[in-house]
């Protein structure tokens, strides 16, 4: 393969990922890191937060893309992704998330017995957003918790205990997120009510 195609199948994951939505987690993430060690914690413990968080928001958007696959290709706005297109298939992207995630659980274990002991809490909930707008309109507050667990995980991982404060950051991350996913689902009114799609709006 060569160094164009590399390049090109890096951006089209870079794009299968929305990783320009990063911004909506990091940022809460590192004020929790910062306040949790009052100031810079050292730079293994800031690695290791790195790594898992990568790994946790990049496997959840790679494993929506394969859950969603179907409804994508029928939805006019969504329809060029890279799954409805055939630029990637469902197993390629399957275990691409399955390495996101084992790279967020070895940062967590890395970090603190505690954080790897909640690591599958965190698994849960990175998985199962996809489902819930089958079911429930309340999809983006639970994409909102599951955004929240940045705060608080970062706030694990340099305390290693939990406290009011981590809390509160993460319930300003969840209303944040689910703010921005109520405005960004608005998008799909017609099509979400047509297919049975849940969503506020």
């Amino acid at each position: 393969m060569g160094f164009s195609k590399i390049a090109e199948k890096i951006k089209d994951y870079g794009t299968l990922v929305m990783f320009s939505h990063t911004i909506f987690s990091l940022s809460f993430a590192l004020i929790a890191m910062l306040l949790a060690a009052e100031g810079l914690p050292n730079p293994w413990t800031v690695f290791w937060i790195l790594v898992s968080f990568m790994g946790a928001r990049t496997g959840a958007n790679a494993i929506n893309r394969v859950i969603d696959a179907e409804i994508d290709k029928k939805n006019p706005r969504t329809a060029h992704r890279q799954i409805p297109k055939g630029l990637m298939n469902s197993k390629e992207v399957v275990l691409f998330t399955a390495a996101c995630f084992a790279l967020m659980v070895l940062g967590a274990a890395m970090l603190n017995p505690l954080c790897l002991m909640l690591s599958p809490v965190a698994l849960f909930f990175l998985s199962i957003y996809s489902y819930t707008k089958r079911f429930t309109w309340a999809c983006h507050l639970v994409l909102g918790i599951t955004s929240a667990m940045a705060p608080v995980g970062a706030w694990l991982a340099v305390r290693g205990e939990i406290s009011l404060v981590p809390l509160v950051i993460g319930a300003a991350n969840t209303l944040w997120v689910a703010g921005f996913d109520i405005i960004y689902g608005a998008q799909d009114y017609a099509f979400d009510t047509a297919n049975g799609i849940n969503s506020i709006p």
